[in-house]
């Protein structure tokens, strides 16, 4: 396998907006959704923008891809996102728990295609975040996990990632997990 993992661009949006959607669990193949994320991924300020993102790639495929930003960002740009998912779909998220905070490199959202998964794909995508975060300076790196996915926890776990406390969601509880000292 020729794995390669590069900084996404323009082009991956619809990519990007798969992977997202598929990170949180809801069908990419809902049109109303679909659309919304692949607005999201198209812009440079929202958290789910195309220059957050690292693309993996096998054989010149798009098989995963990583959001990853600066805690120092989120709050900026979920204002823009969580007003812009508002308009679209009416649901207000703006009261909910924070996901990261400054001092923090976030890995957001991560998936892989079915076929390519279990390959160490996400394991590299993972690996590259944590990368950025140190080339950035930053001390920690942090994710969300739902406690019904024991099994990606178990992942992060391997890489060195520790639950540190419980949180709200987009109206789901979720683990949060961070990595000290990269």
């Amino acid at each position: 396998m020729n794995l390669i993992l590069r900084k996404a661009n323009e082009t991956d949006v619809d990519f990007l907006a798969w992977a997202v959607l598929t990170a949180v669990e809801i069908p990419a193949s809902e049109e109303k959704f679909k659309t919304m994320m692949t607005s999201l991924c198209q812009r440079e300020d929202t958290l789910y923008s195309w220059k957050n993102a690292v693309i993996a790639e096998v054989d010149g495929k798009a098989v995963g891809a990583l959001i990853c930003y600066e805690g120092a960002d989120y709050m900026i740009m979920r204002k823009v996102t969580f007003a812009l998912v508002a308009q679209h779909n009416g649901k207000d998220f703006s009261d909910m728990d924070l996901e990261t905070v400054p001092g923090e490199f976030y890995l957001d959202s991560m998936a892989v295609l079915p076929e390519y998964r279990r390959q160490g794909i996400a394991t590299a995508l993972l690996n590259e975040g944590i990368k950025i975060g140190s080339a950035l300076g930053i001390p920690q790196a942090s994710m969300i996990v739902s406690p019904e996915k024991p099994s990606v926890q178990r992942l992060y776990e391997s890489l060195g990632f520790k639950h540190v406390s419980d949180l709200i969601a987009f109206d789901e509880p979720y683990r949060k997990m961070v990595r000290v000292a990269f």
